[in-house]
């Protein structure tokens, strides 16, 4: 009920890795496991097949801009009313005894901008900042060593990437321009929709790569986006000008959660 703390409070069995990624501008209806036409994310789909990936797809995002969404996702700030809560990923961690041990990002950490800010501001007590300037799969081997080297705690890692923001050109268009034609300018009709969905085939390529690390270990891996992007309703595109918050689409993002076959025996 509002205003009451999580119920959420055992603890995990151990040792435990909790993953948590903070998306970049996923909608949730470009996601199969929700319904949408386009295949954007095979080894999520194979997860959701395998019951081991549960989707929420009426989940709406805290705001639509990545500097506000942030407070509402790694806080229990309510934008509503000033009701304490205790319902975000990182309250509910450490009520369960959780420590975080790493966040990894693919920005630098000494050129912040005003977008990145609240995330500075949230994980600047976190010791161990990895940032590895580049593509997200960059930090792929990084990701691999931390989760290797986890130890007898239950751990939290968090990620947060560049993911689907616009001008959806942050990938590898060499190995994930599955849709084509596609335009990283200002075009905005089906070139535009296919280069957003390529990005999300390859963050679906980098969260598959981060699951085949975590399959062997009591694990687990929870997604949720920001926001989402205007993709032509009503002639707006993006999340520029004054209507960006008049499509409701902008703010029903992607939020799934991936267990293990390990975690899923342990707590069954």
């Amino acid at each position: 009920k509002r205003g009451e703390p999580s119920a959420v409070t055992s603890p995990l069995p151990g040792p435990s890795i909790l993953f948590v990624h903070l998306g970049e501008s996923v909608r949730t209806d470009h996601a199969p496991m929700n319904g949408y036409k386009r295949n954007t994310m095979p080894n999520m789909m194979e997860e959701f097949k395998k019951g081991n990936l549960y989707t929420f797809p009426t989940t709406l995002s805290f705001a639509a801009t990545t500097q506000f969404s942030v407070i509402g996702f790694m806080t229990p700030t309510s934008i509503s009313d000033n009701i304490v809560r205790s319902c975000s990923f990182m309250k509910i961690a450490t009520d369960m005894g959780i420590q975080t041990t790493a966040f990894f990002s693919c920005s630098n950490f000494k050129n912040v901008t005003k977008h990145d800010m609240a995330i500075d501001i949230y994980t600047q007590n976190i010791s161990n900042r990895i940032a590895v300037p580049g593509l997200a799969h960059t930090l792929l081997p990084q990701i691999k060593k931390e989760i290797d080297a986890a130890g007898a705690k239950n751990q939290l890692m968090f990620y947060q990437g560049e993911g689907s923001h616009i001008p959806y050109a942050s990938y590898e268009k060499d190995r994930f321009s599955v849709y084509t034609p596609v335009n990283f300018t200002k075009n905005n009709d089906e070139s535009t929709t296919n280069a957003y969905d390529n990005t999300i085939v390859c963050t679906d390529d980098f969260i598959g790569n981060i699951l085949s690390y975590l399959k062997n270990k009591n694990a687990v891996y929870i997604f949720a986006s920001d926001h989402g992007e205007n993709m032509g309703e009503n002639g707006i595109w993006g999340r520029t000008g004054q209507n960006r918050m008049d499509n409701p689409s902008v703010r029903k993002v992607l939020f799934f959660i991936w267990v293990s076959d390990k975690f899923k025996k342990e707590c069954p």
